[in-house]
């Protein structure tokens, strides 16, 4: 079973992975919660990562991304991401 330290520390290397490609920046934890699946983590985490601003991409701005990331409480196995809401401009 994994402990609430070794699940955000998988949760923030699955995220590194799955949005690496698009140059995240600044991973935060938000937020952890068991408490409606003892068998599972949802570890919240929030990022920085570039979004266009307009379609001659001569200017970006970054938002702050919010998912959570879903693991099996056992293995720390990454069974979903699923996008929160709150986004906000940095």
């Amino acid at each position: 079973m994994l402990n609430v330290k070794e699940a955000v520390a998988r949760a923030m290397s699955h995220a590194s992975e799955v949005f690496g490609a698009e140059k995240v920046a600044d991973l935060l934890l938000e937020e952890v919660d068991r408490a409606e699946n003892p068998d599972s983590w949802k570890i919240t985490i929030s990022f920085i990562r570039p979004e266009m601003v307009n379609s001659s991409f001569a200017s970006a701005r970054f938002m702050r991304t919010f998912k959570t990331i879903h693991l099996d409480a056992q293995s720390g196995e990454l069974l979903r991401v699923t996008h929160r809401a709150g986004g906000i401009a940095a």
